[in-house]
This record gives structure tokens, sequence and C-alpha cells, in this order.
């Protein structure tokens, strides 16, 4: 057995264990007892994304994201976090006497600074990945045709993005960090029943509203994986800052219900504080909602 363990408890009595094994480095899901997600450490940038037992194909997923670096395992039912009731590491049971030791009272004073010392220094390092998103989340964009409310940090200003009839969007930009964020939405009809007709539908309009130094814009790669807690349609591209210099691109498109949904940001490319780890938990305290058209449209 992994010397890393966590599990939770799921609505539905499922139970849901993560393991991450030290010496080969294999993250490995299990639902009641049975292996439904394997993967060596840090190949799934998505996480490990499955249904509950059960479920509908429609309901939210599960979604186990290991940190590539540090022993750090997240769940998430679409995008809300569940707290593991097992976690790793040394726990003694319960009521259990300390064991005698004939050490000397003022060795084991020392001992004990050290431990503390050891134990503070283990959970500020745990949290690290975290501190890029811990600025709070005050500013709040509600989207006009009522498909989605936006959260942000002070540091970024919020306005609405220049977008077709029946769709909605923001931009939010943090000008002194050369950091974007673009949210779009509109209801769907039919031929946008899939995330990647929606990502062919709504990639330029969301790019045009893009804050960017030219027009120039250049596609890496395309691939399958999460976004929003929802499959999606991802696409990496690089474009030019409003510096002039390279920036990196990345965009997801979604379909959750009657709606279809694609967020974006970039940031200067070879970022090394931590920034797309920021400005995707910007993007995923997005919530996708039904509320009034403020703009007065009748809604299908």
């Amino acid at each position: 057995m992994s010397d890393n363990r966590w599990e939770w408890t799921l609505p539905g009595d499922a139970h849901v264990a993560a393991t991450l094994d030290p010496s080969s480095g294999i993250e490995e899901v299990f639902v009641d007892g049975r292996s439904v997600s394997r993967a060596a450490r840090g190949t799934l940038r998505d996480g490990h994304v499955f249904p509950l037992p059960g479920e509908p194909p429609d309901a939210d997923k599960v979604t186990v994201t290991f940190d590539p670096r540090l022993v750090i395992c997240v769940l998430r039912v679409g995008r809300e976090e569940v707290s593991p009731r097992l976690w790793p590491g040394p726990q003694r049971p319960k009521g259990a006497p300390p064991p005698r030791s004939p050490v000397p009272l003022g060795t084991i004073g020392g001992l004990l600074v050290v431990v503390a010392v050891a134990c503070g220094g283990y959970v500020l390092a745990t949290r690290t990945p975290s501190a890029p998103a811990r600025a709070p989340l005050t500013g709040l964009y509600r989207a006009e045709n009522g498909l989605f409310v936006a959260h942000f940090p002070p540091a970024f200003v919020a306005h609405p993005a220049q977008v077709p009839g029946g769709t909605s969007g923001v931009v939010l930009e943090d000008r002194a960090h050369n950091e974007a964020l673009v949210i779009v939405a509109l209801s769907v009809g039919e031929g946008l029943d899939d995330p990647w007709a929606l990502q062919n539908r709504l990639h330029g309009e969301a790019l045009t509203n893009l804050p960017r130094g030219s027009g120039a814009h250049d596609e890496t790669s395309r691939t399958d994986g999460t976004c929003l807690g929802q499959p999606g349609a991802i696409v990496l591209g690089r474009v030019t800052s409003t510096s002039g210099s390279r920036a990196s691109l990345w965009s997801c498109a979604i379909r959750r219900g009657p709606a279809g949904y694609l967020v974006m940001y970039s940031l200067p490319e070879g970022d090394t504080t931590g920034g797309a780890a920021r400005l995707r938990a910007i993007l995923d305290s997005t919530e996708l909602t039904r509320l009034e058209d403020m703009t007065g449209a009748a809604r299908p």
C-alpha cells in the first residue's frame, strides 16, 4: 500500500481513495475499492476525471488532482472542493499515551521545539501552491445574459467584452503584471452540441477582446481536458502582450445544459511566478448560473 493515501466519502455514500506511490511516482484513484484512473505523477494536468456510480450522464464529474511536487491531493465534485476524511501523515491513535523515554526532560523539550518547527515548515510548504490564489476575490461581475458571475482579485479591472448579440462576456485585466482573462457565454442551440464546436465558435470572439500588442496569434496545440468542472476543449497558443513581448495563451470551451462557455487567459511566456495556477483559480471561481437576463431579451 502507498505511504500517501487520501480518502473521501461522497454523496450517495460513495467511497473515493487516492494514492501516491513515493517510489514509483504512480497516482491512482479508486471508487469503492475499484481502480478508476491511474497515471504517472504530473502527467494529468487536469487531474483524474470520472463520474460517480449511478449518477446521470449530465451530473457533475469528480476531479482528483495531485500536486506534481508536494504531497497534496484535492478532490472536487463539479467546482466544490470536498475535505478528505483521511490524509497522509503520521497520526497517533486518540488517547494513546506518549512513549516512555529515559531521555532527560531538557532534551525532550528541545526535540519538541524541533518537531514543532518542522511541522510548521511542512504546513507552509504544502500550502505554497495555493499562495498565488490567496488574494481575496472581492471583485464581482455579473454577465448581462445571466449565464455567469465572475469573481476576481482587486488587482484586476473588469469591463464588458465586445461580443455579438446574445453573447455576454467580460475582460479581467491586471496591467501591472501583463495578465488578462476573458469569459464569454451564450445560450446554445443545434450545431453547438460539443465543446469543440463551441471552441471554434467562440475562440475568435474571445481573442478579439484579449488585450495584446498585435493581431498575431499562433496556435500550438489542442487537447481534451477539464475546466469549470466540466469536460472541455482546450487550445494553447502564443500571442504578443501589450508590452510587445511574447505571451502564452490558454483557452477552454465547455457546454453546460443549454449554455456554452469559453474562458481564456494570457500571461508572459516563461512565467515562473505561478501565474497560470493563479489565473486558473480565478476562472474556476466563476459561477455558472441561469439568472435573469439584464438585457431585456427573451430567454429561449
